[in-house]
């Protein structure tokens, strides 16, 4: 990654989470957050793969089980109808 950037990643998300919550925040934390993020709102996991920069198998294998709790609401939900 660029310097610009992890500059920015610094600035924005590491200093400030440092001095109010006393943790370190990486690049990557914000990654896994929004593939999390987007997989429970129902975002299709080949779209989240694309957007990520990754393989779909990386998504079911690394996030397959909130697939998994996202499709067993769905049915729950379509079974009270």
């Amino acid at each position: 990654m660029g310097a610009d950037y992890q500059h920015f990643v610094q600035l924005v998300f590491q200093l400030p989470c440092r001095r109010r919550f006393n943790v370190v925040v990486a690049a990557y934390d914000l990654r896994h957050t929004w593939i999390t993020d987007a997989l429970t709102q129902g975002c299709d996991p080949m779209t989240v793969a694309r957007i990520a920069g990754t393989s779909l198998s990386m998504i079911t294998r690394t996030y397959g089980h909130l697939l998994h709790d996202h499709a067993e609401k769905a049915f729950a939900s379509v079974e009270s109808l």
